[in-house]
């Protein structure tokens, strides 16, 4: 009588070869989705300093998008712009000199990271004498942050990601993480650039008569929701560059 041997898998092979399958996809999914939260969190890093480059080109091309029913104020101390139907100003007559933007980053209650640009106007001085620098420049001309949404870009951290202020900071925790002016001299036609890890007051001489402004570079830490992602980078504004190459990225982690 002949004998028959049957050739395959026993059942326990077969449960190692599931057991070893669902491991390696399960690894495989693993890595495919930090590899994704990676490439999120880079993104949200190179979106913000991407945003804060494309403000020096803003100033450099100046684009006036005022309607007619906008016209310059001419209350010193009230908003800068009014709109008005009547005693309209066409573009190009009023006193009003476009001067830069004005940058604030910050954080709500609930830690989302929004980043503000706002125009930077101001009014050709009266008096005669002139200015003999940049800055005394800027300064006769009185520069105002325009408050009136029209004149406003506001954009969002995304990917959970949120700015913070380095841990180096006498103030880590704020909720104001950093101001920027970026300004066109009238006198010059030059860039003029003020960094600040503060809040931006409201009278913006202020910042431009502080000598640290000019001349410190203000790091802001991207940290993410996922713990997992490391090092932090960092983006740094030098307000001594007085171009797109003064931002710049760090992804070692230092100061983070």
């Amino acid at each position: 009588m002949t004998t028959v041997r049957m050739h395959g898998f026993t059942i326990i092979e077969l449960m190692l070869f599931l057991a070893v399958s669902a491991g390696l996809f399960a690894a495989l999914l693993l890595g495919v989705n930090n590899g994704i939260t990676q490439q999120r969190y880079k993104d949200s890093v190179y979106a913000y300093s991407s945003f804060l480059q494309s403000q020096y080109t803003e100033v450099l091309n100046t684009r006036n998008n005022r309607s007619s029913d906008w016209r310059c104020s001419d209350d010193p101390g009230g908003p800068a712009v009014t709109s008005s139907t009547t005693g309209s100003q066409p573009r190009g007559t009023s006193s009003c000199v476009i001067l830069g933007r004005a940058i604030e980053v910050k954080n709500d209650v609930n830690e989302k990271t929004t980043i503000i640009s706002s125009l930077v106007i101001g009014s050709k001085p009266t008096t005669l004498s002139e200015p003999t620098n940049d800055i005394a420049a800027l300064r006769s001309y009185n520069p105002t942050k325009v408050n009136n949404s029209e004149f406003i870009n506001e954009v969002d951290l995304e990917w959970d990601s949120r700015l913070t202020k380095t841990t180096d900071s006498s103030d880590p925790t704020s909720t104001e993480v950093a101001g920027f002016l970026i300004l066109r001299s009238p006198l010059s036609g030059l860039l003029k650039i003020f960094a600040s890890n503060r809040a931006l007051p409201s009278d913006l001489k202020v910042l431009m008569d502080t000598q640290s402004a000019s001349t410190d570079s203000v790091v802001s830490c991207v940290k993410n929701l996922n713990k997992g992602l490391i090092p932090t980078h960092s983006v740094t504004l030098n307000p001594q560059i007085a171009s797109p190459s003064g931002v710049t990225v760090r992804e070692d982690g230092s100061r983070c």
